[in-house]
């Protein structure tokens, strides 16, 4: 969905922008998601653990 916001946002802003900095937003604009996609990736990986599991595992105390 990223890559699509950022056209869409490209393709909307160069019919209405004629100084081009049309094409500097949108790149900020997609560095900016690819970031807080990187960050909510990492903090979701980081909330699982090492094991990769939401929770318990499921297996019963010896």
């Amino acid at each position: 969905m990223p890559a699509a916001f950022t056209s869409a946002f490209a393709i909307t802003a160069v019919r209405s922008d004629d100084s081009g900095l049309w094409a500097v937003n949108a790149i900020l604009m997609a560095f900016g998601t690819l970031i807080g996609t990187t960050i909510l990736v990492a903090l979701l990986n980081w909330r699982r653990g090492p094991s990769g599991h939401r929770g318990r595992a499921g297996l019963p105390e010896p």
